[in-house]
């Protein structure tokens, strides 16, 4: 042995960042897990496959299910995004109510593929040749799957289910990392980091544990619901500690209706840092309109 180490594994450090951030939220926030793709007989097997059952059903008091997921098994197979996400949504929807939320964060270490309708002669591909170089070997789930990933997540979020994305993306290529950004941004729920993209670019565990962290904040302290649903979507005006917040509808800093249905109401950016760090609740006024 020479005494050199390598770095941890991207699945490693997710593993222990999540085992940093999800107790002291735990008593508050229900949390389940989901992994994909669907593993066969233990095996290693490249697979666009996934399961039909959540790994662990949302519960409070659950990190350590959470995390069992991760222990108890490791990367492998294809990345089928769409089709786990369309499973776990579907899932989800019929637990959105006008009294509880649900939110989606994807932690993928690529772009999405496994779509058999590309084709493998003019998309851009995800494999590998032996030179490192993005080829497909005439295989179309090896195409870039970003048009169906993004429009899976969009669909979710017109149902009131966001989408946080955050991506181990060390290895990936520039085509795949615009599908990232293309997928965070379609679930209402980007990063609005200057500089940064518009998922949570997680390469290092200090990375991960602040990505985590900041989507735990904006789940738990910058959602909350408006005392009625207005006719007018903006006749609503939204104040925390006397300081007057505007809507935003590119989700950047400011207000927006996560769901109107529900009168879900999310703060972005530095808005969400304002209410987060306030002791004091958002003020909300709905208009009316005279007859």
């Amino acid at each position: 042995l020479d005494g050199s180490t390598s770095p941890p594994r991207r699945w490693d450090v997710l593993h222990d960042a999540l085992a940093m951030t999800l107790p002291p939220f735990e008593d508050s926030l229900a949390m389940g897990a989901y992994a994909f793709p669907r593993r066969f007989d233990g095996s290693l097997t490249r697979s666009c496959q996934v399961a039909r059952a959540i790994d662990v059903e949302s519960a409070l008091h659950n990190a350590s299910g959470v995390l069992s997921v991760l222990t108890g098994s490791d990367p492998f197979g294809a990345t089928p995004t769409a089709a786990a996400l369309d499973f776990v949504g579907t899932t989800l929807m019929p637990r959105v109510t006008i009294d509880h939320s649900a939110t989606i964060v994807l932690s993928t270490d690529g772009g999405p593929n496994c779509n058999v309708e590309l084709n493998p002669s003019t998309c851009e591909c995800t494999g590998r040749n032996p030179m490192g170089m993005p080829t497909c070997d005439g295989m179309p789930t090896e195409c870039l799957d970003d048009a169906r990933a993004a429009s899976t997540i969009a669909a979710l979020a017109a149902h009131g289910i966001a989408t946080f994305v955050v991506g181990l993306d060390g290895d990936a290529e520039p085509a795949e990392r615009m599908a990232l950004d293309e997928m965070a941004r379609a679930g209402g729920r980007p990063n609005t980091t200057p500089g940064e993209p518009a998922y949570y670019s997680a390469r290092r565990p200090e990375q991960v544990r602040a990505a985590l962290g900041t989507i735990e904040r904006s789940i738990t302290r910058c959602t909350l619901r408006s005392p009625s649903r207005p006719d007018d979507p903006d006749a609503i005006a939204v104040a925390i500690d006397g300081v007057t917040i505007p809507r935003d509808r590119t989700h950047l800093s400011g207000w927006d209706w996560g769901d109107m249905s529900f009168a879900q109401i999310t703060f972005f950016g530095a808005a969400c840092d304002r209410v987060a760090g306030s002791t004091h609740d958002p003020e909300v006024t709905v208009g009316c309109t005279d007859l």
